[in-house]
Order: structure tokens, then sequence, then C-alpha cells
């Protein structure tokens, strides 16, 4: 497995298969799922995420969705990265992160989005990033201020309406 990148408190790594297990803890859980435009996934739908929208997504671009391991205790806690999306038929990529229950109001969604958007910006020179947020996502509304984004419009996505921030 390859190592993105080291913070304070996590390790960044590419998924592998052998993730499929976590990941789908962490998927189909309701509360980690709430404001998903997919909702909570099963094992199938898991599998099929992990091979396509992430394994793929490295593949095809150099970057996507990465693990993020606690550093103190060696534990699968989420995901976050870099997607390609569409927004109102602009091809744009988004920050997208998400955490075990077990491990929000840390700064670790904070410390992994700054930490791979850096990586973005100073690594693999990109312009711009997004983060789509359901309006009613408190948390993700206030990892988006500590990185200094800025509401840029409201819109829908895949039938549900949610706020762009870049």
């Amino acid at each position: 497995m390859t190592i993105l990148l080291k913070t304070k408190h996590l390790i960044i790594r590419e998924f592998t298969l052998d993730d499929v297990e976590n990941l789908s803890l962490l998927l189909s859980n309701k509360e980690v799922m709430r404001f998903s435009v997919a909702g909570p996934l099963s094992l199938e739908q898991t599998k099929e995420f992990l091979q396509k929208r992430i394994l793929d997504h490295y593949s095809q671009f150099g970057f996507g969705l990465w693990a993020l391991i606690h550093v103190e205790n060696q534990c699968f806690i989420g995901c976050a990265g870099l997607l390609f999306q569409s927004i109102d038929g602009e091809n744009v990529i988004e920050l997208g992160y998400r955490l075990d229950p077990n491990y929000w109001g840390k700064g670790l969604a904070t410390e992994a989005a700054l930490a791979i958007s850096h990586y973005a910006f100073d690594q693999l020179h990109m312009d711009q990033l997004i983060s789509i947020i359901d309006p009613n996502n408190q948390r993700s509304l206030s990892v988006a201020s500590r990185l200094k984004m800025h509401y840029w419009k409201q819109t829908v996505f895949h039938g549900t309406p949610v706020q762009i921030y870049p």
C-alpha cells in the first residue's frame, strides 16, 4: 500500500481491496451517511464503490479517495480525498471526507482536508477544489469554514439540494 501523506494524527494512504470490510463498516453507518446523496451502502455496493470510484479513479487520474489511519492506534477511521464530479455541467474536483463518528469533533476531518488540499495545490498543481455540502450538515460546513472555503452557490446534485464551497 502506498502512503501518500502523514500528519500529526493521521496516515493518509491509498486504499487496497483488503480495506473493503473497514470501508463497508464506515459507508453502511447511517450516521456517517446521513448527508450522502447515496445513503448507507451495503457490502456489495461498497465493493463496487471501492473498485469503480476509488481504485479505478487512482488508475485513471492518479488521485482519489484515500484511507485515513489514526497514528496512535493504527485503526482505519475514515476516508478523504479528491474526486472528479460534474456540477451543473462543469467538471470540478471535490475535496470530500467521511469519518467514523467515534473520531468526530477532534479536528481530524480538518487535519486530513488541509493536508490533502495542500497536496492538491502544491503537488498536483490543481487550481481549485470544491466541497459539496448538504446545507444541514453543520460539521462539514464547519470544516469548510476552517479551510477558508466560502459559499459559492446552491444547486442540485444527484437529486439532492446542496451547497458548493470553493
